[in-house]
């Protein structure tokens, strides 16, 4: 297997998972990223971990951006689902939200089938 593929899987096997995480942005998962960057996979130095995500955020474009391109069309059935996610975070504070994301998700699609 080549080397350059190698590397590319390595990465792919790193960054993967962790951006199925990364509710919130990659800044979110920062330590994760610098983990396995810098103490298991040793591809960069501390510094140079530090100098490149600093780059990366003063530099434009995607990495920067904090909005979404598309807004979203509101209506009755969004303020419906805050509402009711609202109200089971505040019955069950240990509801992890990602069960809510998932079936907010899943209703919506559905609902956009119709």
């Amino acid at each position: 297997m080549p080397d350059d593929f190698r590397i590319l899987l390595a990465l792919v096997l790193v960054f993967v998972p962790l951006s199925l995480l990364s509710i919130g942005g990659g800044a979110s998962l920062l330590a994760d990223m610098e983990h396995q960057s810098v103490t298991v996979r040793g591809w960069t130095s501390p510094r140079e971990f530090a100098d490149l995500f600093a780059i990366s955020r003063a530099a434009p474009g995607p990495g920067t951006m904090l909005a979404v391109l598309r807004i979203s069309p509101g209506g009755p059935a969004v303020w419906a689902a805050a509402v009711v996610a609202t109200v089971l975070l505040l019955l069950w504070p240990r509801l992890h939200p990602l069960a809510l994301f998932a079936t907010s998700g899943a209703l919506f699609g559905l609902a956009a089938l119709w």
